[in-house]
């Protein structure tokens, strides 16, 4: 099943997609929610002057659904949303300063801004790629993440007061060029524990870090634990078998890198962390040119039970370009499917799957994964629901 987003204006890009909201709970908490507005989704527009962000509301998400623009609210540049402490609540973590709005639906069904909680007195910045992340843990408590000022705050999001704070010089960058520090949009939640993949680039010189490195947050305590692995690098997306242990592989951002600069970058691998450990597994490792033939590759999003799919370059559609940006925006890049597990021995080329740019935002909507895909042109964005059927 796919979706498809098209814009009137010249770019239109699905960052991402989630049920914020919904029918409120059984006992009548939560807000009475528009049918039109069950799902919420973040685009990004360019127009004449300039980008612009908005929530975007849809009554479900099957191919032919029509985004209403009437319905859309307009947020700060490069702004992410999360799903609020209630059904129909937003928090939006603000691309433009360290702050987190909420909106909430009003007596009349439109979507309003309810307040904001501000983290610059604290010292939290915001970076130059991703706004930091914000993950609601439960009613009252949340937590604002900021890579780039290495700081971890926990505010209640329905009051929107910040209630502490913690440091995260754990995963300040290691000696080197590559200081510039990126979390994945998307945690793996295992019971108590947050597992964020840290990754570490420097864009200007086209290199990043042979640093797998794996974030655990202890949501009752809000310790921090440290999993690393110098076998290759910049890992993103985490996928939990069926069996509790959780696969990390290179992002495709690391395989466009490696493709334009190989010198200053690292092949791209498949880890593994054992179920209920907090390391990951000396003994497993998989080489993704092992997989597709190319070290232009990466991406691996989940794909139903135990399978993932891979992205791989491919040169004869078009040679790689000087800049990672470039490679990565190239519609060369074809999908390819795994079966996760003590041995990973083929990867086989998903028919039917259009040649793609690199670029991968891949979340789950109540269970279900989905990966975005946009246009080279970034003219339309196309929504995938991934099953076990392919």
């Amino acid at each position: 099943m796919s979706l498809s987003l098209n814009s009137p204006l010249r770019f239109a890009t699905l960052a991402m997609a989630l049920a914020v909201f919904g029918c409120g709970d059984d006992d009548g908490g939560g807000n009475d929610v528009p049918q039109d507005r069950t799902f919420v989704i973040s685009q990004v527009v360019q127009g004449p002057t300039g980008f612009s962000s908005f929530a975007a509301f849809a009554s479900n998400l099957d191919a032919g659904t029509t985004i209403d623009p009437a319905l859309s609210v307009e947020l700060p540049d490069s702004s992410i949303l999360t799903r609020g402490p209630v059904p129909g609540s937003l928090l939006v973590s603000d691309g433009q300063a360290p702050q987190v709005r909420r909106f909430d639906i009003d007596e009349n069904g439109d979507v309003v801004a309810t307040g904001v909680v501000s983290f610059a007195g604290r010292g939290a910045t915001v970076g130059d790629l991703i706004p930091p992340r914000v993950v609601v843990v439960s009613e009252t408590k949340a937590y604002y993440l900021s890579e780039s000022s290495l700081l971890g705050i926990v505010f209640d999001p329905t009051e929107l007061t910040i209630t502490s704070e913690f440091s995260l010089e754990q995963i300040a960058a290691p000696p080197g060029p590559n200081d510039g520090v990126i979390l994945s949009l998307y945690p793996v939640v295992r019971g108590d524990f947050l597992l964020y993949a840290v990754a570490y680039r420097n864009l200007a010189e086209g290199s990043s870090a042979q640093l797998g490195r794996v974030m655990f947050l202890n949501t009752r305590n809000d310790a921090i634990e440290i999993a690393d692995d110098d076998r290759c690098g910049f890992l993103s997306a985490g996928i939990v078998a069926s069996n509790g242990d959780v696969y990390y592989g290179t992002d495709t951002l690391g395989g466009a890198l490696y493709g334009a600069v190989p010198e200053l970058n690292a092949k791209g691998c498949i880890l593994r962390i054992p179920a209920g450990e907090s390391r990951f597994d000396p003994d497993y490792f998989v080489l993704i040119e092992d997989l597709v033939g190319t070290a232009v590759s990466g991406g691996f999003v989940e794909a139903g039970t135990d399978r993932a799919y891979l992205l791989a370059y491919d040169e004869s559609i078009a040679p790689l370009a000087e800049t990672s940006l470039e490679v990565l925006g190239t519609p060369a890049w074809r999908t390819f499917l795994i079966e996760l597990g003590d041995t990973i021995d083929e990867a086989t080329p998903v028919e039917g799957m259009p040649l793609r740019s690199g670029s991968v935002s891949a979340f789950s909507v109540d269970g279900v994964p989905y990966d975005s895909v946009t246009t080279a042109d970034f003219s339309s964005t196309t929504l995938y629901r991934i099953s076990t059927e392919g």
